[in-house]
């Protein structure tokens, strides 16, 4: 365990030395499950996911690595293809981040906040923003 997580990244890359688990051109699916055995904690899966993929170098999410997730830096991006198995479109992108930073800037128990500024957005007066 990490002393804290400064750190984390640290005993991450430790183990990851120990068990040796580098990209050559020798290594091969059953090299990489030989040194995975190393590991005495790790159980083999009993969850078949449809979406998510970790059986390969890179957790995958809806056949597309993780890494790309994180270079666009959208989280409606994941939920699209976690939710819905597909690249959403920009303007469903957009609306999807619009309400996650809603939901953090005044939390799910401002509804009546939360409904205002959504309603408002779609275009409705003031009036139809407030009964919402």
């Amino acid at each position: 365990m990490p002393e804290s997580y400064d750190t984390f990244g640290e005993l991450i890359g430790e183990i990851y030395a120990k068990i040796s688990l580098s990209v050559g051109d020798d290594t091969n699916d059953q090299d990489i499950q030989n040194k995975l055995s190393i590991i005495k904690h790790r159980r083999a899966t009993v969850i078949t996911s449809t979406i998510a993929d970790e059986r390969g170098e890179e957790l995958t999410y809806n056949n597309i690595p993780v890494t790309d997730f994180v270079d666009k830096g959208s989280i409606a991006n994941v939920i699209g293809h976690l939710r819905f198995k597909t690249q959403l479109p920009d303007y469903a992108l957009e609306f999807l981040n619009t309400a996650i930073i809603l939901m953090a800037d005044h939390g799910p128990a401002v509804s009546g906040a939360t409904n205002t500024i959504i309603t408002a957005r779609a275009g409705k007066d003031v009036v139809d923003s407030v009964a919402a």
